[in-house]
């Protein structure tokens, strides 16, 4: 369940041209976790395959690109990695991966 000020991010693809659109929504829960809910043109939500522990407070960010069944979604939260550096996981075939273990500091 999202906690109360939950941080929130979403992005949308086309899995195949002329279907409905494809809906991700990235939120925190109460236990510190950073989970996802999807949609395929908004008829139901199901449980997305992103879980992953965040650190208190963490915020969320995702972008898409692409369609037409390629779609490369990243998504960038604070999961403890060098204390409270920006970490990126990517969707690549068909699961999640880490990408990049923390942004450096700007």
């Amino acid at each position: 369940m999202a906690k109360p000020r939950t941080p929130l991010a979403a992005t949308s693809f086309l899995l195949t041209p002329g279907n409905p659109q494809s809906v991700r929504v990235y939120y925190g829960t109460e236990d510190n976790r950073i989970l996802e809910k999807g949609t395929e043109g908004g008829t139901y939500w199901y449980d997305g395959a992103f879980e992953h522990s965040a650190i208190p407070d963490s915020q969320v960010a995702a972008v898409d690109w692409g369609n037409g069944g390629v779609f490369n979604i990243r998504l960038y939260i604070q999961d403890g990695a060098f204390k409270n550096g920006i970490s990126e996981w990517a969707w690549f075939r068909r699961s999640w991966r880490r990408g990049i273990l923390a942004i450096p500091p700007a």
